[in-house]
């Protein structure tokens, strides 16, 4: 079909264009929002099925300032993680083991007075590095997979003061061990009681660090069927590390 226009300029307009604009002029809000789903659901998808699946996630809030990276050799945290790594199992019968180690640096407030007077150490703890660890700390404790923790004893006190039972008695995992609880509670050994606590990295630890194990809040249980195997992995864990013994 043709259209004609001033100056004898004559421009062809096809059928099919025609449907296309009218389609775009009533319809193309619908159009973008079902792109944007479109796009929106395929990517989750993609991350859903590439990102990595770990058989444990474990915690360590305390002092300590693990470094990711080493100029030389390996880092501080690459050690941690190959100690822990070996007491651990195939929990989800992939053919391998994997860990998913979280440290954040979270000294107490006189701790930063402490580390910031040591002219030794030669730098000053950032607040606010400390103010985003501890939103984070928050949200890891409050519902995450992290339940096996090793916290330093300032962080241990401050969340097995907000509930009760927000800790759980560790004595059905440490068997026959000879271990230090924290001034006779259960639900908190002593890292250096432990032979696990001789191991590289871990024997470096503040000699306040200790370990705990999350419960499964309401919440938690309500929210998905994981959090329940991942304490239950935590659980399978614990055993393995306090039946260790000094080589």
């Amino acid at each position: 079909m043709e259209e004609k226009y001033e100056g004898g300029e004559i421009k062809i307009q096809s059928p099919f264009m025609k449907k296309i604009e009218n389609f775009w002029y009533h319809y193309k809000w619908h159009s973008l929002i079902a792109l944007f789903l479109i796009v929106t659901i395929t990517v989750c998808t993609v991350q859903m099925f590439t990102r990595e699946k770990y058989d444990l996630h474990v915690l360590y809030a305390g002092k300590s300032d693990i470094k990711q990276t080493a100029s030389d050799g390996l880092s501080e945290h690459r050690i941690l993680h190959a100690s822990l790594k070996p007491m651990l199992e195939d929990y989800d019968e992939n053919g391998e083991v994997s860990l998913n180690l979280q440290t954040l640096f979270l000294p107490s407030a006189e701790e930063i007075e402490e580390i910031n007077a040591d002219l030794d150490i030669g730098y000053e703890v950032q607040t606010q590095v400390v103010v985003e660890n501890q939103k984070q700390m928050d949200g890891l404790m409050l519902l995450s997979e992290y339940y096996l923790c090793f916290l330093s004893e300032a962080n241990y006190l401050a969340y097995r003061d907000r509930a009760a039972g927000f800790f759980v008695s560790l004595t059905p995992y440490v068997g026959d061990a000879s271990v230090s609880y924290y001034e006779g509670r259960t639900d908190a050994v002593y890292l250096s009681s432990t032979a696990f606590g001789t191991m590289p990295g871990w024997k470096d630890m503040a000699d306040d660090t200790v370990i705990c194990l999350r419960s499964v809040s309401e919440v938690a249980r309500r929210s998905g069927k994981n959090n329940e195997k991942q304490f239950a992995r935590a659980e399978q864990t614990l055993r393995n590390l306090f039946a260790m013994k000094e080589s």
